[in-house]
């Protein structure tokens, strides 16, 4: 099974809005690590998001007191990690923001288009 398909569907179309479906994979190893860890954190957020809907963001403690899901918190440290790698990737939130919803095909092509112009500007850099 391949990188892609070992992804949950946010992470499908994150990599396929940034590399497209084909893994016709541009730029290089790292960038393409970068993108893979960066769509596995987008399911990680994804599972946690689910957790805290499914049981609340507060759960009964070991004591029968009222604590915040532990999952609040780490959904918090996975936010940050992922825009972190965003960041880094060099693309914007609200584009990766557009390309998540539904109604995504022109802001796929878009960041498409703006990942390869980012390699080709790299490449000529370099």
């Amino acid at each position: 099974m391949d990188l892609r398909e070992s992804l949950g569907p946010r992470g499908q179309r994150l990599w396929d809005a940034i590399l497209g479906a084909d893994d016709g994979l541009d730029g290089d190893q790292h960038d393409q690590e970068l993108v893979a860890e960066t769509c596995r954190i987008l399911d990680v957020i994804d599972g946690l998001s689910a957790a805290v809907e499914r049981d609340g963001v507060t759960v009964t403690g070991s004591r029968g007191q009222t604590v915040v899901h532990p999952a609040v918190a780490e959904l918090r440290q996975q936010q940050i990690a992922f825009s972190r790698l965003i960041a880094q990737l060099n693309l914007d939130e609200a584009e990766v923001g557009a390309i998540l919803s539904a109604r995504a095909a022109s802001a796929k092509r878009a960041g498409q288009k703006r990942w390869r112009a980012l390699k080709d500007q790299q490449r000529g850099s370099a």
